[in-house]
């Protein structure tokens, strides 16, 4: 995950994916606060 994943759900103009990579960094960013 992380840059890589944007790009492709940018290119893809995939909501799913864009939901994803959203909940998979909100993620990361609460499991390290």
């Amino acid at each position: 995950m992380g840059r890589a994943a944007w790009a492709r759900a940018r290119e893809r103009h995939d909501p799913v994916a864009h939901v994803a990579a959203l909940v998979a960094l909100y993620g990361r960013v609460a499991h390290v606060s």
